[in-house]
C-alpha cells in the first residue's frame, strides 16, 4: 500500500453533540493523524465521514474511547473515495482525552496539544454546544482504571471544575438571551432623557427602591441596575441601556453608594427586591443569575 496524502485539507467539521462544559473551556485540543485505507475492511469510515459531510451524523459517531472529537479535518478528495483503491488514507482529528481536563487545571498540555486557532479552527463553534458536567466522565474513568495510589482529581480539583462549568453556563445563558431581545434599540438612557427619567419615577411611585426615601425629601435620579460599564464588558445586548426593567429610581445617597459594577450585595438585594414575577424589574433577574455566576459573586 502506499500513502494517498491528502495535504491540501479543505473541509473543517465541527462538533455538534452536546459536549461537558469543562472541555469547551479547554485552550488546547489533541492534533491526531488519522490514518486507514480506502479498501472494504476500513469501508465503513468512509461512509461516516460522508454522512458527517452532509451533515447527517456528528462527528462523535468517530470517536474512539475516552475521547472527545471536537473537530476534523479533511479534502473533499476523500468524499470520493468507494473502498477500491487500497491506498492508505489521512486526515486530522482534533479532540480531547476524557483526563485531559487534568492538564487544564495544573496549567499544562499534552505534547500533541495545539491552539485551535493557530491551526486554523474556532474555539467559538465549541463554546455553544456545553450541556453538561464532565464528573460523571471522570468519575466512570476512575473506576474504569481501578484504584490508585492518588485520586484522578483532588477534592480542590473538583471543586474548581464545577466552578468554571457554572460559568461556562452562565456565559452560554447570557449569549441566549442576548439574541432573544427585540432589536429595536434606539439610546442609552441618561439624566437628559426627561420622557424616559419621568415614566421611571412614575412607575417607582417617586421612592427610591434602596431605602425607600421619598422624592419630597431628597433628589432622586433613575439608574441602570445593570451597569453601562458591564454591558459592555460582558458584551450583552445594548437594549439594556433603554429598557425599562434595567432602570430603577434611587436617591442621591444611594446611586452615589453604588459601584460602576455590579457587587454582591447589589444582586442579593435584587434578588429578594424583585423576586415577584408581578414587579417590573423582575426580568432583569434572568441576566443577574448568570451573571452573578459568571463573576462568581
Amino acid at each position: 500500500m502506499t500513502l494517498l496524502a491528502f495535504l491540501a485539507f479543505e473541509m473543517i467539521i465541527y462538533r455538534k453533540n452536546p459536549l461537558p462544559a469543562i472541555y469547551c473551556k479547554i485552550p488546547f485540543w489533541r492534533r491526531i493523524t488519522r490514518v486507514f485505507a480506502d479498501c472494504p475492511d476500513d469501508l465503513n469510515e468512509i461512509i461516516l465521514l460522508k454522512e458527517i459531510s452532509k451533515g447527517n451524523l456528528c462527528i462523535s459517531k468517530l470517536e474512539q474511547q475516552n475521547t472527545f472529537l471536537l473537530a476534523i479535518s479533511f479534502s473533499e478528495e476523500l468524499l470520493h473515495l468507494k473502498g477500491d483503491t487500497d491506498e492508505l488514507i489521512e486526515y486530522v482529528q482534533y479532540g480531547l482525552k476524557m483526563w485531559d481536563v487534568g492538564y487544564y487545571l495544573r496549567g499544562t498540555k499534552p505534547t500533541e496539544g495545539v491552539d485551535p486557532f493557530e491551526v486554523g479552527l474556532d474555539s467559538e463553534n465549541i463554546e455553544n454546544i456545553a450541556a453538561k458536567s464532565c464528573l460523571p466522565f471522570i468519575h466512570k474513568l476512575e473506576k474504569a482504571y481501578g484504584k490508585q495510589s492518588e485520586p484522578f482529581l483532588t477534592k480542590e480539583e473538583e471543586k474548581k471544575i464545577v466552578e468554571l462549568e457554572e460559568r461556562a453556563f452562565a456565559r452560554i445563558k447570557l449569549k441566549s438571551l442576548k439574541g432573544s431581545l427585540n432589536s429595536s434599540f434606539t439610546e442609552c438612557y441618561d439624566s437628559s432623557n426627561t420622557k424616559m427619567r419621568g415614566r421611571i419615577l412614575r412607575r417607582d411611585l417617586y421612592k427610591c427602591v434602596f431605602c425607600g426615601t421619598h422624592g419630597n425629601e431628597t433628589k432622586l435620579d433613575v439608574d441602570h441596575i445593570i451597569p453601562k460599564n458591564t454591558i459592555k464588558k460582558l458584551n450583552l445586548n445594548e437594549i439594556l441601556l433603554s429598557i425599562d426593567y434595567n432602570l430603577v429610581t434611587n436617591c442621591f445617597k444611594c446611586n452615589r453608594s453604588k459601584s460602576d459594577y455590579l457587587k454582591k450585595q447589589d444582586i442579593e438585594y435584587y434578588f429578594k427586591a424583585f423576586a415577584n414575577p408581578e414587579h417590573p424589574n423582575h426580568k432583569i433577574l434572568d441576566f443577574l443569575k448568570p451573571i452573578k455566576s459568571m463573576q462568581g459573586l
